[in-house]
């Protein structure tokens, strides 16, 4: 997230490893939610990348631990998609 941030294009090729870090990482968590039996994994996949970068980006900008924040908002997602 930061290089996609740093480069400011769209188009600079390190955005674009950026990008395809990213989707792997959302591919990942897609096969895992699908092994979970999510009734929308691919939604739960986004939510969760989301909520990752979201809390990479909270604790960098804080300069302090999450203290449990992460796991608790990823445990709200899980449940509410019945995982």
């Amino acid at each position: 997230m930061a290089t996609a941030v740093e480069v400011k294009s769209p188009d600079h090729p390190a955005a674009e490893v950026a990008r395809r870090y990213k989707r792997g990482l959302t591919a990942f968590v897609q096969a895992e939610a699908e092994v979970a039996a999510a009734p929308d994994p691919a939604l739960l996949a986004q939510q969760l990348t989301v909520a990752f970068d979201g809390s990479s980006a909270w604790a960098v900008v804080q300069a302090q631990p999450l203290g449990g924040l992460a796991v608790a908002t990823a445990e709200a997602l899980l449940a509410a998609a019945g995982v």
